[in-house]
């Protein structure tokens, strides 16, 4: 039964029990009183609720400590004061004051403003309801809440029946251990969709990294992120210094930014090696990179490619380069200004101190490296090499299995070719 049948149901009772115990000389004051009640009843039917074609649309005032009604230059504006609660199908509204113009059909509340509705709560400094639209015009410290992420800003609209809002001027969407900062950021429960413009940044402090780009779209259902137009991913050491930065066109962030797929012209740059691919995984926990599609790497003097190359840290330092299918790297040493050679279909190579300290090759490995002395250089081949190094310098070969060498002088080092 309708919230206004109760109540003039309830109403009518109440005014029957009273006819028959009072007594003739006060039944014109109570008339007075019983008139000035329904008149207070009408107010509030009449006011505030909205004739649309759907019941949970009508809009009802619940309670008011104080309602005026003022009518001046022609415009009707019903005024409540304290502890104002409206009820619109499941969700309410609920302000220190409110009022209402029927000319136009505008709601206005303000103070300690909030709105719940079902799974989500808003709250603002003052709101402006048009029946009309069906819309809400939040304004100052916007905050909406849902189950999985909280969204804030200076400004906001809201569209009950679409489920969608936007929120604008230093707008901020929380979720998980992410934040992300934009101009403007909107977000449809319908498309299970947060979308992001205007200079993003994206932060997550428990894996120290920072995403800048023009447009986020995320994904509220599956928890994806997908950053376009040249963002930029930056890492940080535990110090606040940055380790590296990640750019690419397009950007996917998965697991509340715990790695992303970077694609198309990828650059990874940092104080200990640049890096080129038209694919990466990047793993902010580890600091672990994947690189595929054409990927290339240089580590200083060294020179690296093949089909596909991990980039691995500890204690947030490089600590080893993994190429994979047809790995191929060359080295150019500073004392002889020779260009040393490593092919083979795996080579791992492990660093101290940013140096390169030993080098492994797998399967069909060879190697050619060029003597300190400048009187030749040797070319050595089998199933595993492993070649040791000293700032810079061969200090140990390890040859296993089918093992073959030439030493070539240094007259007949343009002689030098790898094998196919």
């Amino acid at each position: 039964m309708r919230r206004e049948e109760v109540r003039r149901q309830k109403s009518g009772d109440r005014r029957t029990g009273l006819r028959t115990l009072v007594c003739p000389e006060v039944k014109k004051r109570l008339k007075s009183v019983i008139l000035q009640i329904l008149f207070l009843f009408t107010v509030h039917c009449s006011l505030f609720t909205v004739h649309c074609s759907a019941q949970d649309d009508l809009l009802y005032l619940e309670h008011a400590d104080t309602l005026k009604n003022v009518t001046k230059f022609g415009i009707n504006e019903k005024f409540l004061i304290g502890n104002v609660l409206f009820t619109q199908g499941e969700s309410s509204i609920a302000s220190d004051f409110a009022r209402y113009n029927e000319n136009i059909k505008i709601s206005t509340f303000w103070d300690n403003v909030e709105i719940i509705d079902t799974t989500k709560v808003l709250t603002c400094d003052s709101l402006v309801y048009s029946q009309i639209s069906d819309s809400y015009a939040l304004r100052g410290n916007v905050v909406y809440k849902d189950t999985s992420y909280e969204l804030r800003a200076d400004k906001a609209d809201y569209f009950r029946k679409d489920l969608f809002i936007r929120a604008y001027e230093n707008a901020e969407l929380y979720y998980g251990n992410t934040v992300v900062f934009a101009n403007e950021i909107t977000h449809s429960e319908k498309l299970f969709q947060a979308r992001a413009e205007g200079n993003v940044t994206v932060t997550n402090d428990s894996h120290k990294v920072v995403l800048s780009s023009n447009l986020l779209i995320y994904n509220t259902d599956i928890k994806v992120l997908v950053a376009l137009g040249e963002p930029v991913l930056t890492k940080f050491d535990s110090t606040g210094k940055q380790q590296l930065k990640v750019i690419g066109k397009r950007m996917e962030g998965y697991q509340d930014s715990s790695y992303f797929l970077v694609t198309e012209d990828v650059r990874i740059t940092s104080e200990e090696f640049d890096a080129f691919c038209d694919s990466a995984f990047y793993y902010t926990e580890t600091s672990k990179l994947v690189l595929r599609s054409e990927p290339r790497i240089k580590q200083k003097s060294n020179d690296l490619d093949g089909r596909l190359i991990e980039i691995l840290f500890k204690d947030e330092k490089l600590d080893s380069v993994f190429v994979k299918g047809k790995a191929f790297a060359k080295s150019l040493s500073e004392k002889t200004g020779n260009t040393n050679l490593m092919k083979g279909k795996e080579i791992t190579m492990v660093f101290k101190d940013g140096e390169l300290n030993e080098s492994q090759i797998k399967q069909n490995a060879e190697s050619v490296y060029y003597l300190d002395d400048k009187s030749g250089a040797n070319q050595v081949s089998g199933s595993f090499i492993k070649i040791n190094f000293d700032k810079q310098k061969v200090v140990e070969i390890e040859v296993q299995t089918g093992s073959e060498g030439t030493y070539f002088p240094r007259k007949y080092q343009s002689q030098i070719q790898l094998k196919e």
